[in-house]
């Protein structure tokens, strides 16, 4: 009997030394912990890295410079002759089959079987070649949304899946009907001509300022101004003070698709006014422009635009013969300067189907334009639409001058708006849309000399762009060919001065309630800090946790071995 009680004696005694040894064995992992917990910070790191290099790997041009840039691809993309799909797809007649990439920038060119993605993979301006999709019910095939290295900007991806949208995009415009205007503040009985606004809280001062330098130099057009209550409240006193000493009417928005840029398409198309110019409410008039709804130009015409500094060989926005705006509006490359949308002067009812066109560029969602990027906001947007129902139009053909600041021992100049001319050469509109209007007390004059080109063709007229200069965050300047007048020897030599009392009294009279918009910002900045910190926390703390837990375990799996009943 004492035998049979000695064996677990035994037995328990030696799982106590092999006990202790594996205690022992676990000793340096508690030692461990923190260095394992760092080896792992380091491999995420490591990981991270990994991801970055491979990345910058696929995203990064295997094309030269010289084979991007080469010019005969302009001709190849005026030449091409893609695939045209006849009918809205529906989801049971589309489907995408993938992108096929070609070699050499160049979507004619030899086929690159190594390159061709799926219909989900991001394809980037690196890449050259085309979207090949399918219709289910024809077994018809369409290459669509051809590209060079060239036809979307560089910091722009689209995938083959939007490929529907895109050849949708021209088929719907086609046949777009705009939808009713609620209008329960249309005016019994408008007058013919009219200026149109588009207001918001951030730049009433501007706007104030803009109506009264139209009143001081005799203007006694009609003003509507258009809003939308989400951002200004129809009450606010300076809006009511427009209202009744200027002459002004309010007139709200409510489409919800009118937004940002697209609220003046919106508001010229539904303005009470048969003839509208339609002016930001950072441009202060030189001049009374009354006299510009009777100029040959406007009655000719119908609608009477104004140039932008950006042209196809030197573009900010990459309007050139390679973009892939012109597949997406259905319509053959233009070679013309750019356009300003801060002032236009249309008739609207010479310039219906134009303005049909605008609206559909402007509202329709998915919006697909500002998706890739192939225009900036609304600017363009009114030539394209006049272009493409081949509405005319008369383009002012006086390139704008900058004003701005001028430093004569260096002979640098730094533009901060846009001087726009009459069919005379006289300024007209001044544009001060890098530098608003802010009815603050302590702004400062910034148009104290004007820059104007004195060249003949457009390929000489090049805009150059640098910042942090003379005080500015960015200055515009003529690169040749030009010549530096002070404003103080023209015309409007008082205007920005005269500008920027009004709107420092609209400012006074009416203050805002600036720690409402500051206190608004520092919610969202704190939200985001605390989001930041939050998912770094929880990376931090879910790998301390794993590291713990393991080791934990191993600890309550030696637990459950010492306590293994004697039986």
């Amino acid at each position: 009997m004492e035998r049979r009680l000695s064996l677990p004696m035994v037995a328990r005694r030696a799982r106590k030394r092999s006990t202790s040894s594996a205690a022992d064995a676990l000793t340096p992992c508690a030692s461990t912990v923190l260095p394992r917990r760092v080896s792992r910070g380091l491999l995420s790191l490591l990981g991270v890295c990994a991801f970055l290099g491979v990345y910058l790997g696929l995203t990064a041009s295997s094309v030269s410079e010289e084979t991007r840039m080469s010019p005969g691809l302009d001709d190849v993309m005026l030449d091409l002759k893609m695939d045209r799909v006849r009918d809205v797809w529906t989801d049971e007649t589309f489907q995408c089959l993938g992108w096929r990439a070609t070699s050499d920038c160049n979507p004619s060119g030899r086929r690159d079987l190594s390159g061709d993605r799926s219909c989900d993979t991001a394809i980037s301006s690196t890449m050259a070649g085309y979207c090949e999709v399918r219709n289910r019910s024809s077994g018809a095939t369409f290459h669509v949304m051809a590209t060079t290295c060239r036809s979307i900007d560089d910091d722009v991806v689209f995938t083959c899946n939007m490929a529907r949208d895109f050849t949708d995009f021209s088929l719907l415009a086609a046949a777009y009907k705009e939808p009713p205007h609620i209008a329960f503040d249309m005016p019994a009985s408008p007058p013919a001509n009219g200026i149109v606004m588009s207001v918001y809280e951030d730049v009433l001062p501007s706007a104030y300022a803009v109506v009264r330098t139209l009143r001081r130099l005799g203007c006694k057009l009609h003003v509507e101004l258009w809003y939308r209550r989400e951002q200004i409240d129809p009450q606010h006193p300076l809006l009511q003070e427009l209202v009744a000493a200027y002459q002004c009417t309010l007139r709200e928005i409510f489409e919800p698709t009118a937004t940002h840029f697209h609220t003046k398409p919106y508001a010229i198309y539904y303005s009470a006014f048969q003839n509208v110019l339609f002016l930001d409410s950072d441009n202060i008039p030189a001049k009374d422009p009354t006299y510009l709804f009777e100029s040959r130009e406007f009655v000719e015409h119908g609608a009477v635009f104004w140039p932008d500094f950006w042209h196809p060989r030197n573009t900010l926005f990459n309007l050139q013969p390679q973009s892939l705006l012109w597949q997406a509006l259905d319509m053959p490359y233009i070679d013309m300067i750019e356009q300003e949308s801060g002032q236009l002067l249309i008739n609207k009812v010479a310039c219906l189907p134009a303005l049909r066109k605008l609206m559909f560029y402007s509202g329709h969602a998915p919006r697909l334009l500002d998706a890739l990027e192939l225009v900036w906001g609304d600017k363009d947007l009114y030539r394209l639409a006049w272009l493409n129902t081949s509405t005319p139009f008369y383009m002012q053909p006086r390139l704008p001058a900058i004003g701005g600041l001028y430093d004569p021992s260096s002979g640098y100049f730094c533009g901060v708006a846009m001087l726009q001319f009459d069919a005379a050469g006289d300024v007209v509109f001044v544009h001060r849309n890098t530098v608003k209007l802010t009815g603050h007390v302590s702004e400062t004059p910034v148009l104290s000399h004007m820059q104007t080109f004195t060249g003949d063709a457009i390929a000489d007229y090049v805009v150059s762009i640098q910042g942090n200069r003379m005080g500015q965050s960015s200055c515009f300047f003529l690169t040749s060919k030009y010549i530096v007048t002070p404003v103080k020897d023209t015309p409007f030599a008082t205007l920005e001065e005269t500008a920027m009392q009004f709107a420092i009294e609209g400012a006074a009279a009416y203050p805002r309630r600036e720690h409402d918009h500051r206190q608004w910002l520092s919610h969202h900045s704190l939200l985001l800090v605390l989001v930041v910190l939050a998912v770094f926390g929880f990376a931090n703390v879910a790998m301390l946790r794993m590291t713990t837990r393991r080791f934990w375990l191993q600890q309550f799996r030696t637990k459950r071995k010492n306590s293994v009943p004697v039986v």
